[in-house]
């Protein structure tokens, strides 16, 4: 790699930083870096790193994580990882100082290095992550955790909506997609939990039923019952009002495409 372009200081930085041997493993794993070394992108890219957006710590950390990711994957099982995952990737390890989203990186570049997992992995997986806040993330690994991947697993909930009596214009939608999901306990933003789900309905990792509910009646009675329901019926079902507060019943389809990026993301 020619660094001459580069102050000397700047040159020592890189190669104690990035290619010292206890990071052999992680290029080694890489494989295709040579491609990458051979044209001029990498050194004026790493470069950057160092002079410009002082993110080198950033990317020594997640390769250290990487490294310990792939430490167990047999030497037969391994194998080099394609530059099409890779190449993105390693761009947004320079920057992703966030552990449970840089970690989601990490997973889908451990398993492209191992011939027994590389077929979970689609390159369509880095952008979706790209699009992911912390949050989401959580309630991901909340779903993984709690639910079945298998085809027709579903997540009941229910729209909740006031209608005032028939009056013109007085019908009102007061809650979205209130489930279990919004008892998510780690969230930084729980109040922003029916936006994090309209994020992951647009990426379609949900998919939302439109025409039909769950025959289980049980889960959502449930739902009908919690606390946040009850007071929005004292605060509108008054004596003096014709105000009521109705339910539409639905329930969020875990899709083909959830089930495989929840593979391939999470250590599963």
């Amino acid at each position: 790699m020619d660094l001459s372009f580069i102050d000397k200081e700047i040159q020592n930085k890189i190669y104690d930083d990035l290619f010292s041997p206890s990071l052999k493993n992680a290029w080694q794993a890489l494989g295709n870096l040579v491609w990458l070394v051979e044209t001029i992108t990498l050194p004026f890219y790493i470069a950057n790193i160092y002079t410009k957006t002082r993110t080198n710590n950033i990317l020594r950390k997640n390769l250290e994580r990487y490294e310990e990711k792939i430490k167990d994957i047999p030497d037969t099982d391994r194998i080099p990882v394609q530059p099409e995952i890779w190449v993105p990737i390693l761009n947004k390890l320079t920057y992703y100082n966030n552990e449970r989203l840089s970690d989601l990186f990490l997973e889908l570049l451990s398993k492209s290095a191992n011939k027994n997992k590389i077929s979970e992995v689609h390159p369509k997986y880095i952008g979706i992550i790209e699009n992911l806040s912390e949050d989401e993330a959580i309630i991901l690994e909340y779903i993984k955790n709690n639910y079945t991947l298998k085809e027709n697993q579903a997540i009941p909930y229910i729209n909740i909506n006031l209608d005032n009596g028939g009056a013109i214009g007085t019908f009102e939608r007061k809650i979205s997609y209130f489930s279990e999901l919004k008892d998510i306990s780690n969230l930084s933003f729980p109040e922003n939990i029916y936006n994090y789900i309209e994020n992951l309905i647009s990426l379609w990792i949900l998919d939302k039923s439109e025409w039909s509910y769950l025959s289980d009646e049980k889960e959502y009675n449930e739902l009908i019952a919690d606390p946040i329901v009850t007071k929005l019926k004292e605060e509108h079902e008054t004596s003096w009002s014709k105000a009521t507060i109705q339910f539409e019943k639905k329930f969020f389809q875990i899709t083909y495409l959830w089930q495989g990026f929840l593979k391939a993301v999470f250590n599963i």
